[in-house]
């Protein structure tokens, strides 16, 4: 088989335009998750702006639909392997307690196996069923080398739903991956690149792509021997910025292409990791950081799109913090 890539607003939430707007302080920094009043005018804030065209789509939805920006905590307990991803602070505060209904919208879990066995996934997340809590698998990730330049992800999801496997191409001349999903093609920043061994990030950003920009992963193809099985699983790269990457007497025209590509909403992330360091939230509970996510504000539950995107940016969280740490072993905060 071959795959061509190709609410009622809640306390964690605040308006595009608010945080468009924040984006000319210096510090660039997340307005408090508390901020839910807009000061500006979303359409005509952005039509100030002549670089972002409102005809472009963003996972195959108008940019202009985009009106909110949904803010996830990123939690762990001590014994727990892995992060927690809940809706909003009330929710960790709820749950602390035991109230019915109150579940976290993710849990990731790493594997030592990953390192020695590739089809061990170096990352899994499961989800809750938010009325019954049941918990079950929604993701594997898996780390594959696709040349001397470029290494990779490839994100399988559940059958249930209904999301197709996705690959992220990570740069190794470059602080950055791609990747696509819904039509768009998304670049990553804030990352340290494949090559280094070390990793000190504190924010992580996605932007997606105009068309005209090369990406590495332009006409990828994922060819599956065996039916949606890891094993085997054939990653074929063949456009112009990835030949460019794999050359050395090319890199310094790759990087022109990569620092030359146009960005959908200009400067502004669709999705973006935080760190907060190691902030104690309630009993037992720690806080690490925010997943802040650019959702359409009609949407009161929380849909594949956001999920699809916190995965990708708490993958690289987690690909930092094992370069952070200067080795390659699952430890969290």
């Amino acid at each position: 088989m071959i795959q061509h890539m190709e609410r009622p607003r809640r306390g964690s939430e605040e308006s595009l335009a608010t945080l468009v707007h924040s984006e000319t302080n210096t510090s660039r920094s997340i307005a408090p998750p508390n901020e839910e009043d807009a000061n500006d005018d979303l359409l005509s804030l952005l039509s100030q702006n002549t670089l972002i065209n409102h005809q472009d789509l963003i996972m195959r939805h108008p940019v202009m639909a985009y009106t909110t920006v949904s803010n996830f905590p990123v939690v762990s307990s001590l014994m727990q392997n892995g992060v927690s991803v809940f809706r909003d602070v009330q929710a960790i505060i709820d749950y602390q307690m035991n109230k019915q209904n109150v579940h976290p919208l993710l849990l990731t879990s790493s594997s030592y196996l990953s390192l020695f066995k590739k089809t061990s996934p170096f990352m899994t997340f499961h989800q809750f069923d938010q009325t019954t809590g049941e918990k079950t698998e929604f993701c594997k990730v898996y780390f594959k080398i696709l040349s001397n330049y470029v290494t990779s992800y490839v994100f399988m999801f559940s059958l249930a739903s209904g999301i197709p496997p996705i690959v992220m191409a990570n740069n190794g001349i470059h602080g950055s991956c791609d990747f696509s999903y819904a039509d768009t093609n998304f670049r990553v920043t804030g990352i340290s690149n494949s090559a280094s061994i070390f990793g000190n990030s504190t924010k992580i950003q996605a932007f997606p792509l105009t068309k005209a920009s090369k990406s590495l992963v332009d006409d990828l193809e994922l060819i599956f021997p065996n039916e949606n099985n890891i094993k085997n699983v054939k990653i074929i790269l063949d456009n112009e910025l990835a030949r460019m990457v794999d050359h050395p007497a090319s890199h310094h025209q790759a990087l022109q292409a990569i620092q030359g590509a146009l960005y959908v909403i200009g400067q502004r992330d669709f999705g973006r990791f935080v760190d907060k360091g190691n902030v104690k939230v309630g009993n037992n509970l720690h806080q690490h950081g925010v997943l802040s996510i650019l959702r359409r504000e009609s949407l009161d539950i929380v849909e594949n799109d956001t999920l699809v995107t916190c995965c990708v940016l708490l993958v690289l969280r987690e690909q930092e913090y094992r370069k952070h740490k200067g080795n390659k072993k699952v430890v969290y905060r």
